[in-house]
């Protein structure tokens, strides 16, 4: 049985979450956007997508209602939402990062079932990590639901308390752009070198994946697998050195605790 989903809100992160469910096989009559960029939501269409500017006449439709606006923004979303969802008990799913369960349960309405997911822009190519948390209402075939959703852009992790998402947002949620901003830089270095930008991400591009796959499929743990391509006194050791020398393994985790204290901050003002 297909189940109505509409993206309130299809920017960035809406848009690659609609692009992977249609690379996953879910139906586009099954899908429907809605937001502002009239350029997005032509490109959209364009897939098949219902698309509309009308959130309320959507949610009077849809079974699956899919947040997917910024924090600013979700007030004034929830406020326009909830007349129409009085008598409806549509899924909440929610990756409005901050938001808690509380705050969407009072702002749409106590009787729904309500997800709060924290997905990233891996998404767009099937390969995100999201993480999820549900209120109390929440029946087993709904879970069921939110988990195909999320596993059709990915991998899912449900966990019990939400403060979690605090953690998931610092290392996972925001993680995506630790990495790139770490090959935008080896990228950089291997232009100053004489490669051409071609080159430089071409091999930064599969380095980056070996080492991945490297973890995933042999299991062992990073540090190991970094001890045996580090050979003292050779090239892989005088790198290495260097970010030993900057302390960039303290500055690495607090880049990750600064993006989890900022999460909280969105948290607790929600």
């Amino acid at each position: 049985m297909s189940h109505k989903i509409a993206f309130i809100g299809a920017g960035n992160m809406g848009s690659s979450i609609i692009m992977g469910l249609l690379a996953h096989h879910f139906q586009p009559s099954d899908l429907i956007a809605t937001g502002r960029d009239e350029l997005r939501l032509a490109k959209l269409a364009k897939q098949g997508v219902e698309t509309s500017i009308n959130i309320v006449d959507v949610a009077s439709r849809a079974d699956i209602l899919l947040l997917c606006v910024k924090p600013q923004g979700i007030s004034d979303v929830m406020a326009t939402l909830k007349p129409a969802l009085t008598d409806r008990n549509p899924l909440i799913l929610s990756i409005v990062t901050g938001t808690t369960l509380q705050a969407l349960s009072e702002g749409l309405g106590s009787h729904l079932s309500i997800v709060r997911s924290m997905p990233n822009l891996a998404a767009t190519v099937s390969e995100s990590m999201t993480a999820l948390v549900a209120n109390d209402n929440l029946a087993e075939d709904d879970k069921t639901l939110a988990t195909d959703i999320f596993t059709a852009v990915g991998k899912t992790l449900w966990v019990d308390d939400e403060n979690t998402l605090d953690a998931i947002t610092g290392v996972s949620g925001s993680g995506p752009a630790y990495f790139l901003y770490l090959m935008e830089n080896m990228m950089l270095a291997a232009k100053t070198l004489g490669l051409s930008a071609e080159q430089a991400k071409a091999l930064t591009l599969q380095t980056a994946m070996g080492a991945a796959k490297l973890v995933a499929e042999t299991q062992e743990e990073p540090a190991t697998l970094r001890g045996r391509i580090t050979s003292p006194n050779g090239t892989t050791a005088a790198g290495i050195a260097v970010f030993d020398e900057h302390h960039s393994n303290q500055h690495m985790q607090d880049v990750v605790l600064a993006a989890a204290a900022r999460a909280k901050a969105l948290r607790e003002a929600s």
